[in-house]
């Protein structure tokens, strides 16, 4: 390629992408390789930013690494730029976006050039005669001519370096924004939700292609989209933009694909006065549609698996969508309701019963549900779910939670290991095994994983306050406070970063800023009552911790209550001899296990011989 003799010079440096040399001033510099190819890449960017992402992309194509990586290396180029007479600024940073090589460059070439020859010029300017000097007023206005002519030169090459491609780069990352419910009726809400939802999980088996998971994607929702602000805060090079009208069982779509680069529309469709029996088909249309127009590749004979011929049951799929991603105990009831009429209407329906199955394991915490319902009734939803699609992501990622719930932690790692490769951008994959790695001690890849799902979901709630949570198992209690703060910093009043952010600034001993946090926690129900009565205890307020102790024995008294949660409480009181018998209940019913190996709150727990032999006896698997 023509690419890998071109020289690069700017300042006092040469820069050879052929033998991959730095020189300044002659001087080879020594650059590690994924060093040299950082600069490389920012070099022939021409000047424009590069994100973070496509330079971990570029610089370790088939390695997952932390962001820090990167930052070393930029970090080794700024030295090495700065370490001679030069002083001058060549890197610029473009925060939370990525970085711009900000220096004038000069291009030659390597062919006819051996190795360790300082590069020539691109041009040569050739010196005059001085044996027959000309007279200095026509020398002055050589000088000037060829000053103009070396300008002119240089504007041209700068136009023909920064003319627009006949064929623009390939667009392999997309966000989905949120639909637009047009129909003037909040109760169709759901509906244009369930669309926007749809799309993202067909586009999200597509390999080698980026798509923004869910929660991110939803940031954007009932705000006016700015092609810039949203490819610059979801690190995408396209959006996805609609709008839908429902009125009785006629649709109205309207679609705009985008690119983020320069607000450019790559394609648009308007599809009016459709039957509503129709939506199943016009979405599979719009997803084909757009990928196309992406050159990529969706439909072909394993395409979307997702649907059914049920109009009926699709629709309350739909609203069951809906009600469990505002994720609260009584809209997960709902969920659970919604879907279950859905596989009703359709038993063959797969991704209806992975809903069931999800609905289930996640009312696990936010109901919270008795753990022999979640495994009896969840776990039957999973295996029928895998038995009807065995190339669904979603259906796998269920079977593997059903497995681990009950300790087949080794078929449970098969079908996890399976989940990328039928869908490369399922965030909520990335998000189960960062926590359970985390959980079962594996601290470095848990954070890796997490970090890999606030890629594809960054401005998800959650998913960063539970990058803090990695964090917080793993003790690196500065990092996790700094990660929930972050979370904070996207909505103040999300109650779970608050909860967990106290309990990380209790172990940091900021104790009164601890019982703040978590008392702005109160949606959060017995687990808000758990970590409050810790907090106080750990305070050294022990009246205030017992005073929560009876409040959760009443509320246990109308509700169900994990034991393991009233533990807390004794925990932080330092009490053995009350928390092992509830814990040991809890292990008996095989709730919340997975933690109480590894969780800070246990620590007064671990270092107790009995309680080592009730986790030896439950047969841990790690």
């Amino acid at each position: 390629m023509m690419t890998d003799k071109r020289v690069y010079t700017f300042g006092a440096f040469q820069l050879d992408s052929q033998q991959k040399i730095l020189l300044r001033e002659g001087e080879r510099l020594p650059l590690h390789p994924k060093t040299f190819a950082t600069l490389l890449t920012l070099v022939e960017s021409g000047g424009a930013v590069i994100t973070k992402d496509e330079l971990l992309a570029k610089i370790w194509p088939d390695t997952f690494v932390e962001e820090s990586s990167l930052t070393k290396n930029i970090a080794l180029l700024r030295k090495a730029l700065r370490n001679g007479h030069d002083h001058s600024d060549y890197i610029e940073t473009i925060p939370t976006i990525g970085y711009r090589f900000i220096a004038p460059v000069r291009m030659g070439d390597t062919e006819n050039r051996q190795a360790g020859e300082a590069p020539q010029e691109a041009t040569a300017i050739t010196e005059p005669n001085h044996a027959s000097p000309m007279p200095l007023p026509w020398r002055r206005h050589w000088l000037w001519g060829l000053c103009a002519i070396a300008f002119l030169c240089c504007v041209a090459a700068a136009m023909y370096w920064r003319r627009p491609s006949s064929t623009p780069a390939p667009i392999t990352s997309i966000a989905v924004m949120p639909f637009r419910n047009a129909s003037g009726d909040a109760e169709q809400d759901y509906f244009a939700d369930g669309l926007t939802e749809h799309l993202i999980r067909d586009l999200s088996r597509l390999k080698d292609f980026k798509v923004i998971a869910r929660n991110s994607a939803f940031r954007f929702k009932g705000k006016p989209v700015d092609w810039r602000t949203a490819g610059a805060q979801l690190n995408v090079a396209a959006i996805l933009e609609g709008s839908i009208k429902r009125s009785g069982d006629r649709l109205q779509i309207n679609v705009i694909l985008r690119s983020t680069r320069d607000g450019r529309v790559i394609w648009a469709s308007e599809r009016n006065d459709k039957d509503l029996a129709d939506i199943i088909a016009i979405e599979k249309e719009i997803g084909c549609s757009v990928t196309a127009n992406l050159q990529a590749i969706l439909c072909n004979d394993e395409s979307s698996r997702i649907e059914t011929n049920n109009i009926e049951a699709y629709l309350a799929y739909l609203k069951g969508l809906y009600q469990f991603n505002l994720r609260t105990s009584t809209s997960l009831k709902k969920a659970i309701s919604y879907f279950e009429e859905a596989v009703a209407l359709d038993p063959n329906f797969a991704e209806g019963w992975a809903a069931v199955a999800d609905a289930y394991f996640v009312g696990k915490w936010y109901i919270p549900l008795p753990p022999e319902i979640v495994v009896q009734k969840g776990g039957s939803a999973a295996q029928r779910a895998w038995a009807l699609d065995q190339h669904s992501a979603h259906a796998c990622s269920m079977m593997g939670i059903y497995l681990s719930d009950t300790k087949q932690q080794a078929e449970s790692d098969k079908f996890a290991a399976k989940v990328p490769l039928l869908n490369p951008n399922f965030a909520q994959h990335y998000h189960s095994m960062a926590l359970y790695l985390a959980l079962i001690g594996r601290y470095d890849e848990g954070i890796r994983f997490i970090k890999k799902t606030q890629q594809l979901d960054p401005l998800s709630l959650v998913v960063n306050t539970d990058v803090g949570y990695a964090y917080y198992i793993a003790r690196r209690y500065d990092e996790a406070i700094a990660a929930y703060r972050h979370a904070l910093s996207l909505d103040e009043n999300f109650s779970l970063a608050h909860l967990l952010l106290g309990l990380a600034l209790t172990q940091k001993g900021q104790h009164d800023e601890a019982i703040t946090e978590v008392q702005r926690a109160t949606d959060r129900g017995s687990e808000y009552l758990a970590a409050l009565g810790n907090v106080y205890a750990r305070a050294g307020k022990r009246t205030e911790a017992l005073a929560v102790f009876q409040q959760l024995q009443q509320l246990a008294r109308a509700k169900y209550v994990p034991p393991y949660q009233i533990a807390w409480v004794y925990c932080g009181l330092g009490d053995v001899e009350q928390a092992l018998p509830l814990m040991q209940q809890s292990i008996a019913k095989n709730v919340g296990v997975i933690d109480f190996k590894h969780h800070p709150i246990y620590e007064p727990l671990l270092a107790d011989a009995r309680y080592q032999e009730l986790l030896r006896k439950a047969s841990f698997p790690w």
